[in-house]
C-alpha cells in the first residue's frame, strides 16, 4: 500500500460493520495491521475498531455490478477469486447522475487490463475552476462531447446482462445534453471491450468522442495525420495536435512501461518497470469523421 495513505482504515471500519469476507482477506494482506493512517492521522482505527480476523481468509470473487444510487457501474472480465491477480479487464462507467464534488464526467469510462490502468481519469486539480478548461470539464474524460459543451448531470436508465462470457451494459439518458438522446453500450469479454455510442438529435450537432490513455501514442496511419490547430479554441490544452479526415476504420496504440509510477514509489519492483503493456483503440469507419491525436 502507499507510504502516504491507504484504504486500510476504511476496511477496518467496513469489516467491523458488515463482516464481509472480502474485507477480511484484504486486511490479512497487511498482517501487522499498521495502517499508516494518512487521512486518519489522529485516529488509530485498527486499535480502536480492529476485529480478530479468521485464520488464513481466502480471496473472494467479486461480481460485476451497477449501483444506480451512485450512478457507477463496474464490469469485470474475471469475477472469480482469481480476480485479484488474474490481470483481467475491468471497465468502470460513470452514468448520468451528478454527485458531490461533481465533475462534468457523465457517461465516461475508465479501463484496466494486464494489471495496469489503461484509460485514466486524471484528477489534476480537484477544485479547478471550469474556466481553466480542463480537469473538471467533460473533454478531460473519456466520454462524448456535444457541440463543444459540457455534459450535465441527470437521470439515466440502464439495461444489463452479465454472463460468464460477456458483460453487457447499456446506459441511456435524455438529460445529459438538451435535445440529445444518447446511449453508451459496453460489451466486455476476456480479450476486449466493445464500446458503442449512439446519439441522436432533431437538429444538426457536432459529436466529439474522447479517449484518454496512458502510454506512448503510436498511430499505424501516422503518415496520414497532418498538423492541426482545430482543437486549440474549444479545448485549449491539447498539444502536438494532428488530424486525419477519413471514413475508414482506424486505430491508435498506447504502450506503457512505468504507467506514471516513479521508482521508489510504493512497492513496485523491476518487473513492473521492465514490462510493456499496451492497449489498441480501434474506431469503426463512419462518413464525415475527423480523427484527432494529441
Amino acid at each position: 500500500y502507499s507510504e502516504r495513505q491507504n484504504l486500510y482504515p476504511i476496511l477496518e471500519i467496513a469489516y467491523r460493520a458488515w463482516r464481509e469476507p472480502v474485507c477480511a482477506w484484504l486486511l490479512s494482506l497487511n498482517p501487522a495491521r499498521n495502517e499508516n493512517p494518512g487521512w486518519f492521522e489522529y485516529v488509530p482505527v485498527s486499535l480502536l475498531l480492529g476485529e480478530t480476523l479468521p485464520a488464513d481468509p481466502p480471496p473472494i470473487g467479486v461480481a460485476s455490478a451497477v449501483w444506480p444510487e451512485s450512478a457507477i457501474a463496474v464490469l469485470r472480465s474475471d469475477e472469480s477469486p482469481a480476480y485479484w491477480t488474474s490481470r483481467g479487464i475491468v471497465a468502470v462507467m460513470q452514468m448520468g447522475r451528478g454527485y458531490m464534488h461533481d465533475h462534468r464526467d457523465k457517461f465516461q469510462i475508465m479501463l484496466w487490463g494486464k494489471g495496469r490502468l489503461l484509460y485514466p481519469d486524471w484528477n489534476a486539480q480537484q477544485y479547478e475552476p471550469y474556466e481553466f478548461g480542463w480537469t473538471r470539464n467533460g473533454w478531460a474524460h473519456s466520454t462524448l462531447i456535444v457541440d463543444e459543451q459540457n455534459p450535465k448531470g441527470g437521470p439515466s436508465t440502464f439495461r444489463k446482462e452479465f454472463t460468464n462470457d460477456v458483460k453487457f451494459l447499456a446506459v441511456t439518458s435524455d438529460a445529459i445534453y438538451e435535445d440529445v438522446r444518447q446511449t453508451r453500450a459496453l460489451m466486455l469479454t476476456k480479450e476486449y471491450l466493445l464500446d458503442l455510442f449512439h446519439a441522436s438529435s432533431p437538429r444538426q450537432r457536432t459529436y466529439d468522442w474522447f479517449i484518454h490513455a496512458i502510454g506512448r501514442l503510436s498511430l499505424p496511419l501516422e503518415e496520414a495525420f497532418a498538423p492541426s490547430s482545430d482543437l486549440i479554441k474549444p479545448y485549449h490544452w491539447i498539444e502536438n495536435e494532428r488530424k486525419l479526415v477519413t471514413d475508414r476504420q482506424w486505430s491508435a496504440d498506447f504502450v506503457q512501461s512505468s504507467g506514471g509510477v516513479l521508482p521508489g514509489m510504493g512497492k513496485f519492483t523491476d518487473a513492473w518497470f521492465n514490462a510493456k503493456v499496451g492497449v489498441r483503440m480501434t474506431l469503426l469507419g463512419e462518413a464525415g469523421t475527423t480523427a484527432y491525436a494529441g
